[in-house]
């Protein structure tokens, strides 16, 4: 597994000249350091071969407010581009964090921002009120970002049902690999609350909720899962 090189200071343009860019450079590159560590630790434990893991490619995307990390196929490469939001705990939040001017100037402003900017802030303000479980939340979707590695979701979908059932399908997928299942609930809750409109991919929040609150009584599953796995995307 490779980072693109979009971590240097140099790569944020107008973001971190609010606090010295060598304090900012230093604990944001330790946090990709974490974040990626975690990365290849999630793929040993979900058995994704290392044929597949060393195609994949870890982009931190600091070009806008968004909540969601992608997987992409590029070439023969695997794109996995994780939100700069993801790099922020809720310790930045207080006065005395040298990250704090940069939260308070970019992640809290409200000024030019969209109706989605303005939705992913109120989530990740809402889901850091538990910091214990947002850090879960974060987990949980990196986990279910790469079960569609695991799974090889890279075709495109036949219809939306198709496309609906891989989520559902990612998100199973994560809460038993992760062991974060309880972050994926907390997380889906919030969004419930703050989004009015979600893609039409993806199951509901409430669905994904319901799904994964009884994900105990559903561990059947889990074979059918791993049955579904399709193996080296090539």
């Amino acid at each position: 597994m490779t980072i693109m090189d979009k971590v240097k200071t140099d790569s944020l343009p107008n973001l971190l000249d609010s606090i010295p860019a060598d304090v900012a450079s230093a604990i944001i590159e330790k946090r990709i350091t974490t974040l990626t560590q975690g990365i290849v630790e999630a793929m040993k434990i979900m058995g994704i071969p290392s044929s597949v893991s060393e195609k994949v490619i870890v982009s931190i995307d600091y070009t806008q407010i968004n909540a969601n990390p992608m997987v992409t196929k590029i070439g023969k490469d695997i794109l996995l581009d994780i939100p700069a939001i993801f790099l922020f705990t809720n310790d930045d939040m207080s006065p005395n964090s040298p990250l704090a001017p940069l939260i308070q100037r970019v992640l809290l402003k409200s000024e030019g921002l969209n109706e989605k900017e303005k939705q992913t802030l109120a989530v990740f303000a809402e889901c850091n009120q538990q910091p214990e479980l947002a850090e879960r939340a974060k987990k949980f979707v990196i986990y279910h970002e790469l079960a569609h590695i695991y799974h090889n979701d890279f075709q495109p979908p036949e219809n939306l049902e198709e496309s609906r059932a891989r989520e559902k399908r990612a998100d199973l997928t994560a809460a038993h690999y992760s062991d974060a299942l309880d972050g994926g609930i907390h997380l889906f809750k919030i969004m419930s609350k703050f989004v009015d409109t979600q893609a039409k991919t993806h199951p509901t929040y409430p669905d994904r909720v319901a799904y994964l609150t009884n994900f105990e009584t559903i561990k059947d599953l889990i074979e059918e899962i791993r049955e579904m796995k399709m193996g080296d995307p090539g």
